[in-house]
């Protein structure tokens, strides 16, 4: 079994609820399964569903739109959504979701309380003079085993089960002598 990206997007009212999950699916079509199915509840059979570029369940109702996007997860660190246009980026690693996220951050429309949640959350929706923009951070270490000891005192050596990428992961040992006893 696969994971992938389900990215919702939706500009209509709610906007600001777009999304994105990791979901798992033997295959891009079978995963392309669950958009439609998920379109077509957004539909409640009151709008049209189609597919488009073999990985986007598209759908309409009335002048609103969305469409639910399916790409393969591949250790992606975040997302960008921009509901206005339905449409979002990956942001790879750490580093380029946060110089994302500061630079729309810095835009001189987001609201102060908005900027310092999101800052403190790292991560939320943001109105810009460009638009809405949902920062999203993909929980990227459920796929992480363990992998070796690494030197047993200042790190362990992790790896993603999907990627077969391994990570030098920092490990720490904090004492509790509050809770001592005598051996």
């Amino acid at each position: 079994m696969s994971q992938y990206i389900l990215v919702d997007t939706w500009n209509g009212e709610g906007y600001s609820e777009s999304n994105a999950t990791i979901i798992e699916a033997d295959n891009i079509q079978k995963a392309v399964e669950v958009a439609v199915d998920r379109a077509n509840e957004a539909c409640q059979n009151n709008g049209t569903v189609r597919v488009f570029n073999g990985n986007t369940a598209q759908y309409t109702i009335g002048d609103d739109n969305g469409a639910y996007h399916i790409l393969p997860y591949e250790g992606q660190y975040g997302v960008c959504i921009f509901p206005d246009v339905n449409n979002f980026t990956t942001l790879p690693s750490r580093e380029s979701y946060l110089q994302a996220m500061n630079n729309s951050l810095a835009d001189k429309e987001v609201d102060a309380d908005d900027r310092e949640e999101t800052k403190e959350e790292e991560q939320g929706c943001i109105h810009t003079s460009a638009g809405c923009e949902i920062f999203m951070k993909l929980n990227a270490f459920d796929d992480l085993e363990f992998d070796e000891d690494g030197d047993g005192v200042e790190f362990e050596i992790w790896k993603s089960k999907i990627t077969g990428v391994r990570y030098k992961v920092p490990i720490s040992i904090e004492r509790d002598f509050s809770n001592m006893e005598k051996v």
